[in-house]
């Protein structure tokens, strides 16, 4: 009898601490934050993303999702023209709609552990010069978000060929990436950029904060007050750009540089403390400087140069 209540209970605990999130269930809403930057300033604001129903497409059902102001599908190129997106989930894995080949493609395979990956098609709109994306597991935690056992996929993002790499991210189990719902960015939309998801909500769950901030509009007090890791000046520049950096003196900093393509074209290991990196050798264009502290991507900032 010890026996049964033992495995029973081992059973009632695996579920709770490993139990899977149902995946865009109705009314489920993505917050995420959008910054938009152009010559005149920058703009912060949160864009939410929720399940509005059910659509059958090639006699699969699925999900529609729709972002505020139709920008969602900004820094993908799959949606169609009234800014929705086809989903669904099947097995662990998540399947979105490419409109340009009329077909389904993989985006999240939840059940995917350390040292395994998968390949996310591309769209055709995107115009890399490679056809998927490859999304690697690094490792898997199972941290507690606002009470709710997660699991993560800590992964890092390369070309199909490994020639390009786009980075790292987090992938939560039944909710998505933790930067970005599309995991890469369209390079004829560099003036938006994604940069965090806030909460995610569904009436199975609750609320569930990813930060300390409210979830769907920007606290000008709360935020203003955040570190700000690092500075760029002058931004846009025609010649030298100073990076001003401050970390925690326990931080293992690491910069890079990636261009208009999303090519990485610099990496700078860099000392925890204040520091100053001269950034002169490139060429006129657009670039985007990302800051990772312990091998996580904490702020990422534009530099044009002229």
């Amino acid at each position: 009898m010890k026996n049964i209540f033992a495995s029973f209970l081992f059973l009632l605990v695996s579920n709770f601490a490993f139990g899977q999130i149902v995946w865009a269930p109705q009314g489920a809403k993505w917050y995420y934050t959008v910054v938009w930057e152009d010559f005149f300033g920058q703009m912060t604001e949160v864009i939410p993303v929720q399940v509005l129903g059910d659509s059958t497409i090639q006699s699969q059902q699925c999900r529609i999702l729709v972002g505020d102001n139709k920008t969602f599908g900004f820094g993908w190129g799959c949606h169609t023209n009234d800014g929705r997106e086809f989903m669904y989930e099947e097995g662990g894995k998540v399947y979105f709609f490419d409109k340009n080949s009329l077909s389904f493609g993989l985006l999240y395979d939840f059940s995917k552990n350390a040292g395994e990956s998968w390949l996310v098609p591309l769209c055709e709109q995107l115009n890399w010069e490679f056809d998927s994306l490859r999304v690697t597991v690094d490792s898997v935690t199972y941290p507690i978000i606002s009470g709710q056992p997660l699991k993560y996929q800590h992964v890092h993002l390369e070309a199909q060929d490994s020639s390009w790499n786009f980075g790292n991210d987090i992938i939560a189990e039944g909710i998505g990436s933790l930067t970005k719902m599309f995991l890469i960015r369209d390079a004829t939309t560099a003036h938006v950029w994604i940069t965090e998801l806030r909460c995610y909500e569904s009436p199975i769950t609750g609320t569930i904060k990813f930060i300390e901030q409210p979830c769907g509009f920007i606290s000008k007090t709360a935020e203003a007050t955040e570190p700000q890791y690092f500075t760029l000046s002058p931004n846009p520049t025609t010649g030298p750009a100073t990076l001003t950096f401050t970390l925690p003196p326990t931080t293992n900093v690491i910069v890079q540089i990636l261009n208009s393509f999303g090519q990485k074209i610099q990496e700078h290991q860099l000392p925890s403390a204040t520091e100053i990196l001269q950034i002169d050798d490139l060429e006129p264009g657009l670039y985007f400087v990302t800051l990772f502290s312990n091998g996580q991507p904490i702020k990422t900032q534009k530099l044009l140069r002229f």
